[in-house]
Order: C-alpha cells, then structure tokens, then sequence
C-alpha cells in the first residue's frame, strides 16, 4: 500500500451545474441526471458537471493530480478529458476520514453513438473509480439530459 492512497468514494455524479457555497464549501448539484439522450449520432452535448469525492489521504502532503475521463466502453476512445490538481500545505493533510468533494465543468463533447460510456476517474495516473452510464437516442425531447 502507497504511503500516499486517495480513494474515490462510490458517488461520481453527473449534472447540469454545481455551486460550491462560499464559507461552508456545500455543493449543491443542479439536474442530476443517469443517462445521456441525444436526438442524432454524432452529438454535441451540452456542458455538464461530474462531481468525485476524494477520501482516505494518508501519508505525506503533496500536489494530487486528479483527471476525469469519459470513455466510450468497448474501445479505447475517450470523448472528454479533464484535469485538476489539489494542493495541500506543506506537512499538512486532510483528517482521517475528510471528504473532499471536485467538480469538472466538461465542456461539449461529441458523443459518437449510443451505447454504454463510463466515467473514469485517475489519482496521480492511478485508476481509483469508474461510473458507467448510457447514451440513448431519442426522437422526442425528454426531461432528462
């Protein structure tokens, strides 16, 4: 086991906006949504928002390099990248047990087809968690994304 091994924990979570409160740092999602409906192939999705939660930091302080990945499952191509650093006070750590919520603003990918994608989430280039979801095609709007 690393000195050093943050965990994602089971939530990654997709969604039109996040607001990070100023003062009490509580995120609030706005339009959660499990699916992807797009009404042609390739579509130009909207920016939405993937939201992680990092615990379990042990070990010494350092700059962690966090990346999200969007994937199309069963072949190597990856429609959207994202990636972000935290940086923690020199010889200082989070609580054992802290959570510490991140948010990515994805920005319009192309979603080729339909089909199951998934959510890949890298901590210093080491996979720690992954979130699946599908891509439906639709010929109505929907309420959903």
């Amino acid at each position: 086991m690393n000195e050093f091994e943050p965990v994602v924990l089971p939530a990654i979570l997709m969604s039109d906006g996040a607001i990070t409160e100023i003062g009490t740092g509580k995120l609030s999602l706005i339009g959660v949504f499990t699916q992807v409906n797009c009404p042609t192939f390739p579509f130009q999705a909207p920016q939405f928002v993937l939201s992680v939660f990092l615990t379990n930091f042990r070990g010494a302080s350092e700059d962690v390099n966090v990346t999200a990945r969007v994937e199309v499952c069963g072949s190597a191509q990856v429609v959207a990248s994202m990636s972000a650093k935290l940086k923690f006070q020199p010889g200082q750590k989070p609580p054992e047990g802290a959570v510490i919520p991140l948010s990515f603003r994805i920005p319009g990918m192309i979603i080729p087809q339909p089909g199951k994608y998934r959510v890949v989430i890298l901590v210093n280039e080491d996979k720690v968690s992954e979130h699946f979801f599908m891509v439906v095609g639709i010929t109505a709007p929907s309420p959903q994304h």
